[in-house]
């Protein structure tokens, strides 16, 4: 009696096709998320160069009017009364020289920061590394404008404006011509990472000079702190740093 092998070829063929099918689609599916990705790592590999391409343009000034407020020769006046027209002209001269726009990191928000897991790992953490430094230099200059700008509020008592802006000015020069050094640094580092992504290349980067030149800026701003507020006040008691636990 000679077998019948059709039932069962005919449903090893339908598996074969049904898996066939399966797999073709899986590889579909694959194919398309894999250009999905890369099309989304070209748009923000697009967004990022854009960035940094904008970003020197804004440091430069900034870095700029530091170097200048930390040479401006300006001594603090003595004690004693001096006309009330002193007091207007160096508040007139300071806000004239602290000028300078914040660097607009509204771009990077908006198109770049929540699409980093798209980059690779390497150009991912240096574009985090960026918006950190232009982060800190924002805040620099937000608190030089706070300090001696005409709004500022330590101007509104304990001495007169002029003796103020001078004596911050000259107690706070160290602190300013390193956060200009900084500005320099960090646009040579924009620069060549920004020729690098233009190249197609992702090379690692050394930021740790950067980094250690902040924490220069802000041990020094400390220090000059207190020397700042012993000078307006003889029996100032100098302040402690503050601890990453008390910033919590």
């Amino acid at each position: 009696m000679a077998l019948d092998l059709s039932g069962p070829l005919d449903i090893l063929a339908l598996s074969l096709a049904i898996s066939s099918s399966a797999v073709a689609i899986l590889s579909g599916r694959w194919l398309q998320e894999h250009y999905r990705r890369k099309n989304e790592e070209k748009q923000i590999r697009s967004a990022l160069v854009s960035y940094l391409a904008g970003l020197w343009s804004q440091i430069v000034p900034i870095g700029s009017m530091f170097f200048g407020i930390s040479n401006t020769g300006m001594r603090p006046i003595p004690p004693g009364d001096y006309p009330l027209l002193v007091d207007a002209f160096i508040q007139s001269e300071t806000d004239l020289l602290i000028q300078c726009s914040p660097i607009d990191s509204l771009y990077y928000e908006k198109n770049v920061k929540d699409k980093l897991l798209y980059l690779p790992e390497i150009l991912a953490r240096q574009a985090v590394a960026v918006a950190i430094l232009v982060a800190n230099l924002n805040n620099y200059l937000q608190i030089l404008t706070r300090d001696i700008s005409a709004e500022t509020q330590i101007a509104k008592g304990g001495a007169r404006p002029a003796r103020i802006i001078t004596t911050y000015i000259s107690c706070h020069a160290k602190s300013h011509r390193l956060i200009s050094e900084l500005c320099t640094g960090v646009t040579d580092l924009v620069q060549r990472l920004t020729s690098d992504m233009l190249e197609g290349e992702v090379k690692s980067l050394n930021f740790q000079a950067l980094l250690d030149k902040m924490k220069e800026i802000n041990a020094t701003h400390h220090d000059e702190e207190n020397t700042f507020a012993r000078t307006l006040f003889p029996d100032w008691k100098d302040q402690p740093p503050v601890s990453t636990s008390e910033k919590k």
